[in-house]
């Protein structure tokens, strides 16, 4: 346990007692960096997912009004939801 730090706090993860400098701290350094890598690998994987659709998916400047509105029906969404889905993979 490190000794510098202004808040004892306990780690929800492991139990054990740490120091933090921060109030708002909820794990101690060895889960926090085991739990920093996992989320890096869930988005990275996450962002390769996404990667590997978006050749796929249509270009929302050749389509017309009517033809993303039927496209979003087919996907069972409103064309603000599919816009802003295809929008979110265009980036």
């Amino acid at each position: 346990m490190s000794d510098s730090g202004r808040y004892l706090k306990v780690c929800l993860d492991c139990f054990r007692e740490f120091r933090s400098n921060g109030k708002n701290a909820k794990y101690c350094p060895e889960c926090k960096e085991r739990r920093e890598r996992e989320r890096r690998q869930e988005f990275k994987s996450g962002r390769q997912t996404a990667e590997k659709i978006r050749p796929a998916a249509k270009s929302l400047e050749k389509m017309t009004i009517g033809q993303i509105v039927a496209e979003a029906e087919r996907e069972g969404l409103t064309y603000g939801q599919y816009v802003g889905k295809m929008s979110f993979r265009k980036k």
